[in-house]
């Protein structure tokens, strides 16, 4: 039964966790006896490697340049190289604020993943069977058999029936290369369904997404509900299929007119799905603002953070609601972690709580004392198995003249205009020298005037940083900009500048800054 399934894959994260440093080493053995013979695991002498210790003397810490020249070759179908086992599909990372990075993903990575972070909501809610609405359309491998992790990892459990209870649209709408209407097909087809029991994306943005389209949309969509027709840019195919996924009572037509036709979103989500026991996705830290704009359309529905995880790897799964705090998941790779500053990786056991740790991970899909740049502020432990927040990037700060404010000195500045009474929905910030001295810009999805948020991030920021604030007494630095922007334009912009995940909510760069200026002419000040 997916009852007794879910409650499985749960059980068996905490009796990992309980045995959380013999499992770490278990990973290790089994990564270099399976991968001895590649051409790698041959010139780094992965059999010689009898312990933690020798492993560390053998294996320097990498990074993706040192993967690269591997990955082409592997992509083009050269074998053995970094795994002995083949890789499934490649992994396209989101590119963010560099070049695109495509990585090799195994069969046994994604097996050791498994369901846990999908499960573990309903495991704590109990929203087992039923109806649940997925936000994401996962798309196909390319030509050069790249995808996103969600697409792969999804596919994944949708092939080997892990999914707990049934998505709407089925596989046609879920899993589909020729649907760029997504927030038109999802709402109507959650729209269609009055006993929806969950709503889960990969980021928590992308919810906000959808509820802020119904907003402006819900006309249109009861329209074309009632009317048996798609008003949407989409293939014949798709339009057919949305058509039959999608065919509410006249009882529920007249419900959902009633609901939104006087204009008021608050909690609107209760409203429209009595039954709704959880909403999903990423969040927290540096995303707080997202959940809490989300607010406004769930009311008090419970939060799952979903996963902490990067293309390299599913590392981290939430095991409360409401709750961004992660319990790292013993089986997906053989973990070290590198102190903040420091030159030389400590074990599992010696984590301290309060600390932060860089990441540094050994995969089943041939990434060797990989340095994942992800910063983990530790926060106690399950067992043996660390718990943790995501404590932002290595490197990822902003600079001007030597200050080098980091994301979150940045995101705890905007956290304080925002609890001085502005509403915020999103933000970002970048930096420009257009003018000389060269300053910062805060784009805000906010109404509050511009001229007052760019006064207090200045006094925010002096506070915060010592080097800031003296580098602005100098003269060196001019004081920040607040740009307003309407809502969704950053993350309009975001996609503007080639970006395929919402993942990085703080610090954005040239090309994303080029699509904000554009989008908020006008609008400075």
């Amino acid at each position: 039964m997916g009852e007794d399934r879910a409650a499985r894959s749960v059980k068996r994260l905490y009796a990992g966790a309980e045995n959380a440093y013999a499992v770490n080493a278990r990973n290790l053995r089994e990564v270099l006896t399976a991968n001895a013979g590649t051409v790698l695991g041959k010139r780094a002498g992965f059999s010689a490697a009898a312990n933690a210790d020798d492993w560390a003397r053998a294996m320097p810490l990498t990074d993706y340049a040192f993967y690269e020249e591997y990955v082409r070759r592997a992509a083009d179908g050269e074998k053995n190289l970094l795994t002995a086992e083949d890789a499934c599909t490649f992994l396209y990372t989101s590119g963010t604020m560099g070049k695109r990075k495509m990585l090799p993903l195994c069969q046994t990575a994604l097996s050791r993943y498994g369901s846990c972070i999908c499960d573990m909501p309903f495991y704590l809610t109990g929203a087992r069977g039923g109806e649940h609405l997925h936000t994401s359309v996962f798309c196909p491998p390319d030509g050069r058999g790249g995808q996103l992790l969600s697409a792969a990892y999804f596919g994944y459990l949708e092939g080997s029936g892990q999914t707990e209870g049934s998505y709407l649209g089925g596989k046609r709408l879920n899993f589909a290369g020729d649907i760029s209407a997504v927030p038109y097909v999802k709402l109507r087809l959650a729209l269609a369904c009055e006993a929806l029991c969950s709503v889960q994306s990969i980021f928590l943005y992308d919810t906000l997404l959808l509820f802020g389209y119904l907003e402006e949309h819900w006309q249109t969509i009861l329209r074309d509900l009632r009317d048996g027709k798609v008003s949407a840019e989409l293939s014949a195919e798709a339009k057919e299929a949305l058509c039959a996924a999608s065919r509410p009572t006249r009882e529920r037509l007249a419900a959902l007119e009633g609901i939104l036709s006087g204009g008021d979103f608050s909690h609107v989500a209760r409203k429209l799905w009595r039954g709704l026991r959880f909403v999903s996705g990423i969040g927290g830290g540096e995303h707080t603002w997202q959940a809490e704009a989300l607010r406004k359309y769930i009311g008090d529905t419970p939060v799952s953070y979903f996963t902490y995880t990067s293309s390299e790897v599913m590392s981290g799964v939430p095991t409360r609601m409401n709750s961004a705090e992660y319990a790292l998941m013993p089986e997906s790779a053989y973990y070290e972690f590198l102190p903040a500053g420091g030159l030389d990786p400590v074990a599992m056991e010696d984590v301290q709580p309060g600390q932060c740790y860089e990441l540094v991970v050994t995969t089943f899909s041939g990434l060797y004392r990989y340095r994942t740049g992800d910063l983990l502020r530790i926060t106690g432990r399950l067992g043996q198995a660390p718990l943790f927040e995501a404590a932002g990037r290595v490197g990822r700060f902003l600079n001007i003249a030597g200050e080098k404010l980091d994301e979150a000195t940045l995101a705890e500045g905007v956290r304080l205009l925002a609890e001085d009474g502005v509403k915020i929905r999103d933000f970002t910030v970048c930096t420009t020298a257009r003018k000389i001295p060269g300053h910062y810009v805060f784009f805000l999805e906010t109404e509050a005037e511009a001229g007052r948020c760019s006064r207090f991030l200045d006094d925010a920021l002096v506070k915060l940083s010592h080097d800031y604030a003296e580098l602005r007494a100098l003269g060196m630095i001019d004081p920040p900009e607040a740009v307003r922007c309407e809502k969704f334009a950053i993350d309009a912009a975001l996609h503007a500048g080639g970006l395929s995940h919402r993942k990085e909510g703080v610090i954005s760069g040239e090309a994303v800054f080029r699509a904000l200026t554009a989008r908020t002419e006008g609008k400075r000040g």
